[in-house]
């Protein structure tokens, strides 16, 4: 990134910084630097920042909690924009919540049981925000974020639009946000009243699921694989005989099959290359082709 567009960046931006480590910024704890990245609190200032790299004819991004993305190792030559935790906060109307999309599906577990709203527990554990949310439609136990939705507030690169759920379509790891490359800024649940108490044991009952089944100990980014009704990545996996397999400190966990962890040091070319050889150890044994889940971006 040349020193006038750094200029730009600086004067255009607050808060903006130059080849920021990434790592700090993924679940994975892997990858390479941001050639520029800005934390925002604010729809305001992620206009801002998107109209200004726009104008600079600068590739930008835009990130939650890093949960399922990964920056090469050779960087991204552009600017990374991560929503902070503050980005919307959390609002009550009867049996509808509102949650900004920077907010984490933690925080929003903890502001369900406290408002005593019903239906989400599934969700407590995932280490994602409310814009994945949407983006990804995350799902877990028999449920996903769609089925929820009652309207999402977004960016589309020129205005902000209020799309209803009747204009929203929801499936496997897809969405009409996605599909349509749009910013969330703001999501509208429809959920049950239940009790505080009761709330807060499904979803500790959940985590403790969470906690005996996946790696949680290890930085990873989840779910590697996406998966069909008839077939599961991580039983393949298993049956392959592949838990522990190593690229560098890149390995297969050992709880559970679908999960890459970083066990101190892995590179994001470890990490793919290790995808790879799961992939064709898999296409060669089940003619299954099988496809990602996490998202790499940037220059090996």
């Amino acid at each position: 990134m040349n020193d006038l567009i750094k200029a730009v960046l600086s004067d255009r931006i607050k808060g903006v910084r130059f080849d920021e480590c990434m790592k700090k910024h993924t679940t994975m704890k892997a990858g390479g630097t941001a050639g520029a990245f800005v934390c925002v609190k604010e729809s305001n200032q992620l206009i801002n920042a998107i109209e200004t790299a726009k104008s600079l004819n600068l590739p930008y991004r835009v990130i939650g909690n890093g949960s399922n993305i990964i920056i090469r190792d050779g960087g991204y030559n552009g600017l990374i924009i991560a929503l902070g935790k503050l980005f919307g906060g959390g609002s009550k109307n009867e049996n509808e919540a509102t949650f900004g999309a920077g907010m984490s599906l933690f925080a929003v577990g903890m502001f369900c049981a406290l408002n005593e709203l019903s239906g989400l527990e599934w969700a407590f554990g995932i280490p994602g925000t409310v814009g994945g949310a949407c983006y990804m439609n995350a799902g877990a136990y028999g449920h996903n974020w769609g089925e929820f939705v009652t309207k999402i507030e977004v960016y589309d690169g020129k205005e902000i639009l209020i799309i209803n759920k009747d204009e929203l379509s929801f499936g496997y790891r897809s969405s009409t946000v996605k599909d349509k490359n749009l910013i969330v800024l703001s999501c509208t649940v429809k959920l049950s009243m239940g009790k505080g108490p009761e709330i807060q044991a499904k979803q500790m009952e959940y985590l403790q699921k969470r906690k005996s089944s996946q790696p949680l100990e290890f930085p990873s980014s989840g779910s590697v694989f996406k998966r069909n009704e008839i077939f599961y990545p991580a039983k393949a996996i298993d049956d392959l005989g592949l838990k522990g397999l190593k690229v560098g400190d890149a390995e297969i966990s050992k709880k559970h099959a679908g999960f890459i962890i970083n066990k101190k040091n892995a590179t994001c070319q470890n990490i793919e290359n290790l995808i790879q050889l799961i992939t064709d150890k898999v296409y060669k044994s089940f003619g299954v082709m099988l496809e990602k889940e996490i998202e790499f971006f940037g220059d090996k």
